[in-house]
Order: C-alpha cells, then structure tokens, then sequence
C-alpha cells in the first residue's frame, strides 16, 4: 500500500511539473494583454493560444497514459494521433513521429498505455531532438527512438538488465514503475536496449 500511495505522489507531482510551463505561459499571455500597446496584444493572444493548444495536448495524452477508464485510446490510430500531437509542441523533443502497424493489430486497452508510456520513456531519451518511430506487430509494441545523444537514462537500467532492481519513485520514473506494473498485470513484458544514437523500447506477450 505504501508503494502504492507513492507512486501516486510522484505521478501527481510529475503531471504538476509537465503542466505548470505551458499553463503559466497563458497567465504571462493574459497579463500581456492588460498592456496598452495594440502590439503587445497581439503577441500575448499568438502566445496563449500555443500555450493552450500545449496544454490541451498534454492533458489528452496525460488522460490517456496515466488515466482509466473512458480517458484511454480507443484503438491504435487514435493512441497514434495522441501521441503525435503531444509531441509536437515540445521544446526540444522529437519533432518527427511515425507509426506502423497493420490493420487488426490494436494491442488492446492496457496495451495502447504502455505504448504511450514507453513512447514518453523514448521521447525523454532524445534529449537533442530527432525521430520517434512506433511499430505494432503480432502482440509485440516498439519504440524506436533515433537522434544525436539518444541515450538510455541510468533509471531505465532495469529494463535492459531485469536483473537490476526498479528504481526508487520518483516524478522522473513514475512512468516506468507504471508501465513495469501495467505490463505484469496484463503478462506482457518489457525492455530496452541502447546503442549509439539509438534507444529501442519493447513489449511483448
């Protein structure tokens, strides 16, 4: 139970973290538009409608990867668009995004969060930006992370060496304990593996 409780702190704190940049972008923009300068309110509308268009697409992909019932992707294509508009807006993150996966090959519900939840691992080991490819294939979901610097975070050890114990919760690995827990409910299994420039996360029944 204590494991529990933490790990929903450290969500709740990560999700906090994630939204206060682009929510705190459209206060700035609606105290810009208090000024008097016709040109200062043109900026301040150009600057909360990214904000709120970044806001909109995290909380979608928040709802869908951290969330139950009624927030999830209903199939594969949806998870694909939710992915992609997530993406899109963040500073320094892959701008380029693919999916594969052959009609009739939807993970199903617990499936599609663990591929967002290793697609969030994936971005997060682009430090330098570059491309996210996404394949589903007969029960097996991969996340191919591509850019200069792509690195495997130390927190995700675990995953390319199951003999390593989980790291300890946090904001950084909450998503990783999340989709550690949802893979052993749901019998898939999970891994990593890393070489230069390139960062490969799996699941698979």
């Amino acid at each position: 139970m204590e494991d529990t409780i933490r790990l929903a702190e450290v969500l709740c704190a990560r999700l906090c973290h994630d939204l206060a940049g682009p929510v705190g972008a459209v206060s700035n923009g609606a105290e810009l538009l208090e000024e008097d300068d016709p040109a200062m309110q043109g900026e301040a509308t150009a600057l909360m409608a990214g904000a709120a268009g970044q806001v909109a697409a995290r909380l979608r992909f928040f709802r869908a990867a951290f969330g139950w019932e009624g927030g999830g992707a209903k199939d594969l294509a949806e998870a694909g668009r939710i992915c992609e508009d997530f993406l899109a807006p963040l500073a320094g993150q892959p701008a380029r995004f693919s999916l594969e996966g052959p009609n009739g090959s939807d993970p199903g519900p617990e499936g599609l969060k663990i591929l967002l939840l290793l697609l969030l691992l994936g971005a997060e080991a682009l430090p330098r930006g570059g491309h996210l490819a996404v394949s589903v294939h007969q029960g097996k979901i991969e996340i191919l992370a591509l850019g200069n610097g792509a690195v495997l975070a130390e927190d995700l050890a675990v995953l390319a060496n199951p003999s390593t114990s989980p790291p300890a919760p946090s904001p950084k690995t909450a998503p990783l304990l999340l989709a550690i827990g949802l893979a052993r409910r749901a019998g898939w299994k999970i891994a990593a593996q890393a070489s230069p420039g390139r960062v490969v996360l799996a699941a698979f029944r």
